[in-house]
């Protein structure tokens, strides 16, 4: 429900909210020509009287723009879309980007923890298997793919990791939702990421721009792997 309009549409005065609420008159004609934000205090105050309660439910960001404006930042993109200039702003504003002394690594952390690869809306997450296995089934749907994450970075490096050391996937798509009927049944699904499991996840941005193909194999660009790698660290909201 939008609390202005439960505002505007009540049959109480301004003068008579004020009066029960505590808020001012002039306050509550800044919100209702939009002049002002109501504070949450406020808010609630106004809305009891109204008969309303107020909940706040919070949950971890899964914003594209932000991979993009690292990668903007580190000169392998440019941008002028308005949600990635206000996240460079922001890269800026908290000391992490190069300009304002932040690091290299600094800076895909933060990407890494506002991109949320992870926990992107239609994301879809598997148990341990060959990575090789369902990014045959991506590619044979037709759709764009890049592989990214720990195990991607593994193999761009040239290196096996040890049976100790798990590594995650990301496998970037269109859709991931169209690929799970074409994936072999020993392909287990998952609630939730887990270590060493693969997460097909939705294109959102420019993930796959400046994609490399190495013997059929697609991956992402370096920044864009450097900053999934990274969000292996964040899952569950860390």
């Amino acid at each position: 429900m939008d609390p202005v309009q439960l505002l505007k549409k009540s049959p109480l005065s301004l003068s008579e909210i004020s009066r029960r609420s505590g808020v001012s008159r002039n306050t509550l004609n800044l919100w209702l020509r939009g002049a002002a934000q109501p504070s949450l205090a406020g808010l609630e105050k106004v809305m009891r009287v109204l008969g309303y309660e107020v909940s706040v439910q919070v949950h971890h960001m899964s914003d594209a723009a932000a991979a993009t404006a690292a990668r903007v930042l580190l000169g392998e993109l440019s941008s002028e879309e308005p949600d990635v200039k206000a996240w460079i702003d922001r890269f800026v504003q908290w000391g992490d980007a190069a300009a304002v002394g932040g690091s290299y690594q600094a800076l895909m952390e933060r990407a890494a923890w506002a991109s949320n690869p992870y926990g992107r809306h239609g994301a879809l997450h598997f148990l341990p298997s060959n990575p090789i296995t369902i990014a045959s089934a991506v590619d044979a749907s037709g759709q764009t793919w890049a592989m990214s994450g720990a195990f991607a970075a593994q193999r761009v490096a040239g290196q096996i990791a040890g049976e100790e050391e798990p590594q995650s996937t990301l496998i970037w798509c269109t859709n991931p939702a169209d690929i799970v009927s074409s994936l072999p049944t020993r392909i287990r699904a998952s609630s939730e990421p887990v270590s060493g499991g693969i997460t097909l996840v939705p294109v959102a941005g420019e993930e796959l721009t400046g994609a490399t193909n190495e013997a059929g194999i697609h991956y992402v660009s370096p920044h864009q792997l450097a900053i999934d790698v990274c969000a292996e660290n964040y899952i569950g909201g860390a």
